[in-house]
């Protein structure tokens, strides 16, 4: 019994992502995965997922019913508005949040 390659299982060819597959595009960028997203961001894909699931990472968009993408601007948008010039200041923000929302 011989092996079938993974491209006819899944239809995709190999070293494509689907972004690239089906031209998915929001204005002159292309959306990236969750994989190229992490990277992006220097974090694993993991604490992507669980951003996603808490709602606190960089938005994505929701292709299918598990097909995921990012913008790679919203992602860096995402990473600056976490940008602090010392740490009295994102303690700040934190504790002007939880007021707003506790």
């Amino acid at each position: 019994m011989s092996a079938v390659p993974a491209a006819e299982i899944t239809g995709r060819k190999a070293g494509r992502s689907a972004s690239d597959q089906f031209g998915i595009t929001t204005g002159p960028k292309s959306l990236i995965t969750r994989a190229e997203a992490a990277n992006l961001l220097g974090i694993s894909t993991r604490t992507l997922e669980r951003y996603d699931r808490d709602g606190t990472g960089p938005g994505f968009h929701r292709i299918g019913p598990r097909l995921i993408r990012y913008s790679p601007d919203a992602c860096r948008a995402w990473a600056a508005s976490r940008c602090f010039p010392h740490r009295a200041a994102e303690l700040a923000r934190a504790s002007a949040q939880n007021e707003t929302t506790g």
